[in-house]
């Protein structure tokens, strides 16, 4: 085992979702928890920092904590190509605009009622807005955007609450005429598209009237979807109600720019059982996620020249490396892969390396928040971690009682019929 420097503070990041994540306290998750398989160890040399990523092995696909992991595997993939796309290609004032158009309640309410067919019906809603916006020249075929359907309230999941969520970069894919033959042709190449930069706009893809234009175009293509379905909704009682659409956007020529858009990657794609998982440790006698919710995977869609992103990326360092959430810069791999810490050993071993001391990083909107753990915490860390057993195997090992916050009786083994064997991979 590559041996760890102690000199260096370790992060173990996202280390509090872990936590809540791994193994969630509602009796839902009674055959869906986790435990710490191994932890990745990179340094991140900018910061001065060690940061850890521990490895969740789990006994059900559908454990909250290993869709993060399987998700942020999917976004890293996204945001090293388009990094790399904006550098290849030198794009000047690279942004991304950040795109929230929701639907009202009693709209989301009857999409729930026809789950997968509700959904299908809220992207044909979407598909109409973009048509109707290229037909206003406020959008065109030429562009690109990244789009997740949500169809939950973050804070109360258990309630629908559709929206989408979409990324929109201002490049465009135009047709230039190649001069480099004889014969001539047609060639791509990504050109700028002019963004509202005047004093007091926003910055975004629209100037304020014309973004009036599009909350009206969105509020029409969602009234005519009302009125086909018969629902009852009283919002579009006054005429001159319109429904919100929120606007930002990301600047790639900053640091922080390029770090808030791994992040929103991450956010927009993040699947339900997430926020439910944190929401139902907090309210252990709520309902279990409901049928609208339950077989919903939020898969990203992608239009335009998105789709391509990989290939036009082209590479400008190895594909797979780790990018630092602080920076958006490669992280020094120290210990990963087959070389990574193993199960409750491969803990006690970084612990002893780090003098005694573990801390904790979250990611707020980009921006990181820090703490150190407790020694309740690090005694929840040991106990979720794989144990060898006789046989040198790592096994689960769960106890009867799950304490998010650490007061675990350690000694307690799970019955046999609890250390099945992981679904799905981990």
């Amino acid at each position: 085992m590559t041996a760890c420097k102690s000199f260096l503070p370790s992060f173990m990041v996202d280390g509090k979702k872990l936590q809540k994540l791994l193994r969630p306290k509602h009796a839902y998750y009674a055959d869906k928890l986790g435990s710490i398989a191994s932890i990745a160890v990179y340094e991140d040399e900018d910061e001065g920092k060690r940061l850890l990523y521990p490895k969740a092995r789990a006994t059900h696909r559908d454990n909250p904590y290993r869709k993060m992991q399987l998700r942020r595997q999917t976004t890293g993939r996204t945001a090293r190509s388009m990094l790399n796309l904006v550098a290849n290609n030198r794009l000047t004032d690279f942004r991304v605009a950040d795109l929230v158009f929701t639907l009202p309640m009693e709209v989301s309410k009857y999409l729930a009622t026809k789950v997968k067919r509700g959904r299908d019906y809220a992207w044909r809603m979407e598909a109409r807005l973009w048509a109707e916006l290229v037909a206003v020249g406020l959008y065109s075929d030429g562009m690109a955007r990244s789009v997740n359907l949500h169809t939950w309230k973050t804070e109360a999941p258990l309630q629908p609450h559709f929206h989408f969520h979409e990324l929109l970069p201002n490049y465009a894919l135009t047709v230039v005429e190649d001069m480099s033959g004889e014969d001539g042709g047609e060639v791509y190449q990504l050109k700028p598209v002019a963004w509202d930069t005047a004093p007091g706009g926003h910055g975004g893809p629209w100037t304020k009237d014309e973004l009036k234009t599009v909350k009206a175009v969105w509020t029409m293509v969602v009234i005519r979807f009302v009125r086909k379905h018969g629902i009852s909704c009283p919002f579009f009682d006054d005429p001159e109600a319109t429904l919100d659409v929120f606007v930002e956007y990301i600047k790639f020529d900053t640091q922080m720019g390029r770090v808030r858009f791994m992040h929103k990657l991450n956010y927009k794609a993040r699947h339900w059982s997430e926020d439910y998982a944190k929401y139902s440790n907090d309210h252990l006698d709520c309902d279990s996620p409901p049928e609208w919710l339950i077989h919903y995977s939020n898969k990203t869609r992608v239009f335009g020249w998105w789709g391509n992103l990989k290939s036009m990326a082209g590479k400008a360092s190895e594909d797979r490396e780790k990018l630092s959430p602080y920076t958006g810069k490669p992280l020094k791999p120290i210990a990963t892969g087959l070389f990574a810490y193993e199960g409750r050993e491969g803990l006690a071993t970084i612990l002893e390396l780090a003098g005694g001391r573990l801390f904790w990083v979250e990611f707020i909107r980009g921006k990181p928040v820090e703490g150190e753990y407790t020694p309740e915490d690090l005694a929840w860390l040991k106990s979720a971690c794989l144990v060898e057993d006789e046989n040198g195997k790592l096994r689960h090992d769960f106890p009867e009682r799950l304490d998010l916050q650490g007061t675990l009786d350690l000694n307690r083994t799970a019955p046999e019929d609890r250390l099945v064997a992981p679904s799905g991979g981990g």
